[in-house]
């Protein structure tokens, strides 16, 4: 199949599978967004002196998060064509598609075409995406992630024959740190592409001294813009039940937020926002078993690694590099530093690069061995099946998010002990003047969490 063709499939069917996003409204917390009054009144250069959502504060217009790249993509959208959320959605779904092909293009430089398109194709149609793409907030998730990719591309070029010597000398220290403060400046955790730039780096025994400077100085660049120009210290605290858990509570919570995230990846059914859950003592269900499974997935991972290294060392760096992605990626939503939500589909956005890129490390090292000359119509069929069981889950998913009333009592269902969930619901009721089911929801959510 040829580049141009891949390329097409890859752009029809994302708008094809994240189409009926577009009828969507604004939900959760897009009104923290499009009700900021800085779209309203002043200019792009305040919001690099102020947070991201709007809380609130009339005079300033300020909040607790720094994103100004993202803000000011929201604030030329919205100068153009007002509160329009076709056009919000339109962007989001054109972002997501681009962030896509960028994607393939980073696989491409270490796998062959072919196998290269069909990660690609799991990255582009897997129901996680729906919280990324289906409602306007978690924007900068794609920004991101778009900024960092195009990143690591610009760094594969000092290992790719052809790329003259000027080319190879002055491109990562123009334009490679200039993408990392892009990714930066759209979310904090872009810092994980600052890392690896390094990685990659050492990886793969490069000689330009570039890769290490570009993102130590795009980082310094971002703190120094964040606490001196916009005085958002490093850390907030929120008043979720995570961000109110003791460091211990945090701790014994990691192997099931790391099950969860393998859970949705494998098995995306049944997904639900509003992830506020707490584990408080060791269980069985909460605890051990997902540590035991946990335990039992990285050792298998690790035989997998140690079984290229012996083989294929060149293969065993692309590896390392993905799995490195993957690990540093959930290492910064594990908690360590309390965040919102406890997990969040939008947070796997990220590290579902690395994770497939590794996946499809150990397919390709299965490819070498013959495998696939001896199963592969079976695996290409099976394939097929996957990718249209996935495009569909994806596609009504996205339908989930149309209002906040249709979200919340769908994901009520998956989660029935998200406060979040039960104050939206209990909300929309009220709208409706159904009081007493709205008190009933309203008084569950102050039962939750009597902080927020």
């Amino acid at each position: 199949m040829k580049l141009r063709a891949q390329i097409l499939i890859l752009v029809l069917g994302g708008f094809i599978v994240y189409g009926n996003a577009l009828f969507n409204g604004f939900v959760f917390d897009d009104d923290l967004i499009v009700n900021n009054p800085l779209f309203a009144s002043g200019g792009v250069v305040e919001f690099f002196s102020g947070g991201l959502f709007y809380q609130g504060d009339i005079e300033t217009g300020r909040g607790n998060i720094y994103r100004p790249l993202t803000l000011s993509l929201f604030k030329l959208v919205y100068a153009i064509f007002g509160e329009a959320p076709r056009i919000f959605h339109l962007l989001s779904i054109s972002l997501h598609i681009l962030t896509t092909l960028a994607v393939f293009f980073l696989f491409r430089k270490f796998f062959p075409p072919f196998l290269a398109f069909l990660l690609a194709l799991v990255f582009l149609v897997h129901p996680t995406n729906s919280e990324v793409v289906a409602y306007i907030s978690p924007l900068s998730d794609v920004l991101f992630v778009f900024f960092g990719v195009l990143a690591i591309l610009v760094a594969t070029r000092s290992f790719t024959p052809g790329v003259s010597s000027v080319a190879s000398r002055y491109t990562p220290g123009v334009f490679l740190g200039g993408l990392l403060l892009l990714s930066l400046l759209s979310k904090e955790t872009g810092v994980l592409f600052c890392f690896l730039v390094a990685a990659f780096y050492f990886l793969f025994k490069l000689k330009d001294r570039g890769l290490l400077m570009a993102p130590m100085l795009a980082f310094v660049l971002y703190l120094a813009l964040r606490i001196f120009a916009a005085g958002i210290d490093a850390f907030g605290r929120g008043v979720t039940p995570i961000a109110l858990a003791s460091p211990v509570e945090r701790i014994i919570s990691m192997p099931k937020i790391i099950f969860y995230y393998l859970g949705v990846f494998a098995a995306p059914f049944n997904l639900a926002g509003g992830q506020h859950w707490v584990v408080k003592s060791l269980n069985f269900s909460d605890f051990y078993l997902p540590l035991s499974l946990v335990f039992l997935f990285f050792v298998i991972v690790l035989a997998l690694f140690v079984a290229q290294k012996r083989k294929d060392r060149q293969l065993s760096r692309v590896s390392a590099f993905f799995l490195l992605w993957f690990l540093v990626g959930f290492a910064l939503h594990l908690q360590i530093i309390p965040l919102e939500y406890t997990v969040a589909q939008r947070w796997f956005y990220a590290i579902k690069i690395g994770l497939i890129g590794f996946l499809g490390t150990i397919v390709w090292a299965f490819a070498e061995h013959g495998f696939l000359k001896r199963f592969g119509n079976v695996l290409i069929v099976g394939f097929c099946l996957i990718f249209l069981v996935l495009s569909f889950l994806t596609f009504f998913r996205n339908a989930e998010f149309v209002d906040n009333l249709t979200l919340a009592s769908s994901d009520l269902v998956g989660n029935p002990d998200s406060f979040e969930l039960e104050l939206i619901y209990g909300t929309e009721q009220l709208k409706l003047k159904n009081y007493q089911e709205a008190k009933v929801h309203l008084g569950r959510s102050v039962d939750l969490n009597a902080y927020h």
